[in-house]
């Protein structure tokens, strides 16, 4: 059971639901602000933990990375799943590999980037969700962090 915010522009939401459709206020309220206490306070620092460590979803995840594409100013331009063991490409643009896809990549590359995020959350849903334009329901987003078999478990 997920608490519903009584404040703000996401007035009535939840926080899974504000994280998959905006995460830079979510980042700012969670991290930022502090203003997020009791059962709310709890809730972001689950959502945190989990959304910087989203297992891959192909067969065999640890034969797979996601790679990360910056522009020279440190722009997010995009991601995809890539074999682990293929050649990353040199060029132009900066790139970085994770074993697991991070939320949260472009609020700390970059203080605040909304068109960054709206391209890893299009990513997002066309990976995890089928469809690039899948509505982020409050069902569809609870259901899916309520989920532990989509994190990755952090090794000691």
């Amino acid at each position: 059971m997920w608490t519903r915010l009584r404040f703000g522009k996401h007035r009535g939401k939840t926080l899974p639901q504000v994280l998959l459709t905006d995460p830079d206020w979510f980042y700012w309220a969670a991290v930022k602000s502090g203003f997020l206490w009791g059962p709310l306070e709890q809730e972001a620092a689950d959502l945190l933990a989990k959304a910087a460590r989203i297992k891959i979803p192909k067969r065999h995840p640890r034969n797979w990375a996601v790679e990360y594409v910056f522009d020279r100013d440190g722009r997010f331009e995009g991601w995809d799943i890539v074999k682990a063991d293929s050649w990353m490409h040199r060029g132009s643009n900066y790139r970085e590999r994770s074993d697991y896809l991070n939320l949260f990549i472009v609020a700390a590359c970059k203080t605040y980037d909304k068109g960054g995020n709206k391209k890893l959350l299009r990513g997002f849903r066309r990976r995890y969700f089928g469809s690039a334009t899948a509505r982020m329901t409050e069902r569809r987003c609870e259901a899916f962090f309520d989920n532990d078999g989509n994190f990755v478990v952090p090794r000691d």
